[in-house]
């Protein structure tokens, strides 16, 4: 599950880090293109210094944006990132680790 992998950005467990996503953003080495929001969903495309697409997942829980999970899309294109990102959203694409249904 990656909420119990360590946060690149301070070390801790991701389910205790109170990291932004620009802060892990930057510490991963990539760049937002896209964001699609949707009640409480958040999906953010990126692109890896590599030249991989990939996305950012987060859900409103309470008053805060939660981290949910991040993917990177290897041999994949930009595309499939915005498409992956708003089945997210729309909510065709589900995590454990999400409370909105």
């Amino acid at each position: 599950m990656y909420l119990q992998m360590d946060c690149e950005v301070c070390g801790i467990p991701r389910y205790q880090c109170d990291c932004t996503k620009e802060q892990l953003m930057k510490q991963s080495d990539r760049v937002a293109y896209h964001t699609y929001v949707k009640e409480g969903r958040e999906a953010v495309v990126f692109k890896y210094s590599d030249g991989t697409w990939g996305c950012g997942y987060y859900e409103t829980q309470g008053d805060d944006s939660v981290f949910i999970a991040s993917e990177k899309y290897d041999g994949h294109s930009e595309e499939y990132a915005e498409s992956a990102a708003d089945n997210y959203c729309f909510r065709v694409k589900n995590f454990e680790e999400n409370q909105t249904s």
